[in-house]
Parts: C-alpha cells; sequence; structure tokens
C-alpha cells in the first residue's frame, strides 16, 4: 500500500460521522426512548423528560431545569459529608 493510499484511508477514517453514543438501556415510551441507567432514582428523574413530549416550547425550559435538579440532588446524594473542621 502506497503512503497517499494510506494517508487517504486514514483521512476518509477522519471524515466519517461518529457513532451515537448507546445508552446503557433504552426502552421506548410513546415513541420516546428514556435512558435506563440502572439507578432507579436517576431513572425516574429522567423520565421527566418525557414532560417535553407535549409540552409547548415555552415549557421546555421548566422541564429541563427540574430534570437537571433532580441529577444535581442525586449526585449530591452520593458525594461524602465534608470532614469535621475543614
Amino acid at each position: 500500500m502506497s503512503e497517499r493510499t494510506e494517508r487517504t484511508e486514514a483521512q476518509t477514517d477522519l471524515d466519517a460521522p461518529a457513532e451515537a453514543p448507546v445508552p446503557v438501556g433504552a426502552a421506548p415510551i410513546d415513541g420516546v426512548e428514556v435512558p435506563h441507567t440502572g439507578d432507579e432514582r436517576v431513572d425516574e428523574v429522567l423520565a421527566g423528560l418525557l414532560d417535553l413530549a407535549g409540552a409547548p416550547l415555552g415549557e421546555h425550559v421548566a422541564v429541563y431545569d427540574a430534570v437537571h435538579r433532580g441529577l444535581r440532588d442525586c449526585l449530591a446524594d452520593l458525594e461524602p459529608a465534608p470532614a469535621a473542621g475543614h
């Protein structure tokens, strides 16, 4: 294989679109994919994204904010409490 052919093949690989990440698990609900993380609390928070399907565009920010807040709460519960005196 010539150097030119190798460059062409390498460039072709770079030009190829990246594949979308595959969720850990997903189940379609009313045609919408809802990710399943295996953490019941996180899955419940993410299910709030289903509210987007029937919501007017003006309400989307509130839905995203609620989901973001819920996910932050889940993460906060995982963080160890700060050591006393620090």
